[in-house]
């Protein structure tokens, strides 16, 4: 469907901006060539096993560098997280809890992210940098930012292990939920 001069893409309540996702696969591949000429760009999700994404090809330089893997399975995602500099995540809403944004913390992995409802509410300063949603600009420097400064990603990444094992573990999920229907009791 066209709208406002670009392209969008509907399937199963998801939506995406396909001239956005070129302009933001374009700049992750210039900041992935500027840090590492060997660097990689991954992208997982069911979404993307579905539709292939046919116009990134026409993104200048075609698919070099970047492997389109659609839906893992919860294994090679946690490893997948554990290797990797940065999580990315430019959704554009419909997003109610950041639960792959969680995942990367348990991983030690700094987050950029969307600045959307249920991002939101998972991140902090001291475990990536927000961006504002459909902006690939904003996504793009920001992630570069990271790719560049070795020091910061260790620290965000560092910082978002705390932030994990603090609010996320298991355990402390069971003692807070028990303390609440201590108090309800």
């Amino acid at each position: 469907e066209t709208t406002g001069g670009g392209y969008r893409f509907r399937a199963e309540g998801a939506e995406i901006d396909l001239v956005q996702a070129q302009e933001q696969v374009a700049r992750a591949r210039a900041a992935i060539q500027a840090g590492d000429a060997a660097g990689a760009c991954h992208l997982f999700g069911q979404a993307l096993a579905r539709w292939r994404w046919p116009l990134l090809a026409d993104v200048e330089g075609g698919m070099e560098n970047i492997t389109v893997h659609g839906r893992v399975s919860d294994d090679e995602l946690w490893r997948r997280l554990h290797e990797a500099d940065v999580l990315c995540a430019p959704s554009l809403g419909g997003e109610s809890f950041g639960m792959v944004l969680t995942r990367a913390f348990g991983c030690a992995t700094p987050v950029v992210a969307s600045d959307i409802t249920g991002y939101r509410d998972v991140m902090t300063d001291e475990t990536g940098v927000l961006v504002p949603p459909g902006d690939p600009g904003a996504l793009a420097a920001a992630v570069e930012g990271l790719l560049a400064d070795e020091p910061r990603r260790e620290r965000l990444g560092a910082g978002a292990r705390r932030v994990a094992e603090e609010k996320y573990a298991w355990d402390g999920i069971a003692r807070r939920l028990a303390a609440i229907y201590g108090e309800l009791a």
